[in-house]
């Protein structure tokens, strides 16, 4: 479900004149008066998002500041949960930042600086701490002999759940971004949905949410239980008219099919591991006489899992060539080849 709200998130705040309306409603008013805002530009840095296991180049952007040579380079992360280490991701993506600009800067003499910008929407709101120094142990005479040699990064925090609607009303953004934003508050928590969406009728401009609309319906549908697709076609339809009614319908039907698809394709996986383990019948058997056991379930597994990884060769061999007490090792080791 996390990848649900970063999708909505990444898709919305991918576009330069929305991160500058974030930005400049979000950070210090101090760092807000010393960027060059129109010449803010993306970043083209692949960072690994270890949550979801992909490469991101969305994350990093470059704030050159206003009649000064140096560049704030500012990594934009959301966070649909609370993270207590939320410090240590922000350290390792400042450092992968400052190895891309060594190696297009071989000769630099200085690193540009660098600054983390988390937007959370857990429902609890963020109680963890920003300044990864309140996450260490806590010696105050070892931070009195070491000092600033203890490794320490901090970074910036907009927690949704502590501002009022009416404040992300009011910011200098398109109704696009407000809606992403507001919807990312309550689209798990709060009840009522529905209501909320009444009350939020004037940023439901045609003209503006027209091609954004199929993302914020796909949205309410996934993350919602208690708007139907009925119920949002009905809203939608009084509220904007007949073509957003036909917006949801449609983005429901491409739901159930993908849904469908995905039944399918579980399907399709659970035959072929039947019939794998069918196939590989004579070499549990011979496994087994080895061991003078039954072989487990989760050890049928691997063994399946291993005949992709390894091959059928490398399992003739072990299964003949180990002693029973190393070939049940090598079962139970996950990382075993």
């Amino acid at each position: 479900m996390s990848q649900v709200h970063d999708t909505l998130f990444r898709w919305a705040f991918s576009d330069t004149p929305r991160v500058v309306c974030l930005l400049r409603s979000v950070l210090p008013t101090a760092l807000v008066a010393m960027v060059d805002w129109g010449a803010v530009e993306k970043v083209p840095i692949e960072l690994l998002d270890k949550d979801l296991s992909e490469k991101r180049s969305d994350l990093v952007w470059s704030l050159p500041m206003r009649g000064r040579t140096i560049t704030l380079h500012l990594i934009l992360e959301h966070q649909s949960w609370e993270q207590r280490f939320m410090g240590l991701r922000v350290l390792d993506y400042a450092r992968a930042v400052w190895q891309w600009w060594l190696d297009r800067n071989p000769r630099a003499r200085s690193l540009p600086p660098v600054v983390g910008l988390v937007v959370s929407h857990d429902p609890d709101g963020w109680q963890s701490p920003t300044q990864l120094w309140d996450a260490l142990d806590s010696d105050p005479a070892l931070e009195a002999a070491l000092g600033a040699c203890l490794v320490d990064v901090g970074f910036l925090l907009e927690d949704l759940q502590k501002r009022s609607d009416q404040d992300i009303r009011s910011w200098a953004m398109d109704e696009v971004g407000k809606l992403t934003l507001l919807l990312l508050k309550h689209g798990r928590g709060s009840p009522g949905i529905l209501g909320l969406l009444e009350t939020w009728r004037e940023l439901f401009v045609w003209e503006q949410v027209e091609q954004a609309l199929p993302r914020l319906v796909w949205y309410l549908l996934v993350v919602r239980e208690d708007a139907t697709a009925q119920q949002l076609h009905q809203l939608f339809s009084e509220m904007l008219g007949k073509r957003a009614g036909e917006v949801v319908m449609t983005e429901a039907e491409r739901l159930i099919a993908q849904g469908e698809e995905r039944g399918l394709q579980k399907g399709l996986q659970k035959g072929l591991q039947q019939g794998l383990q069918q196939g590989l019948q004579p070499i549990f058997r011979q496994i087994e006489i080895r061991l003078h056991r039954p072989l487990l379930d989760t050890e049928r597994t691997r063994l399946v899992e291993r005949l992709d990884e390894v091959g059928p060769d490398r399992i003739g061999e072990v299964t003949l060539e180990l002693s029973p007490e190393e070939l049940a090792r090598w079962l139970a080791d996950p990382n075993a080849r």
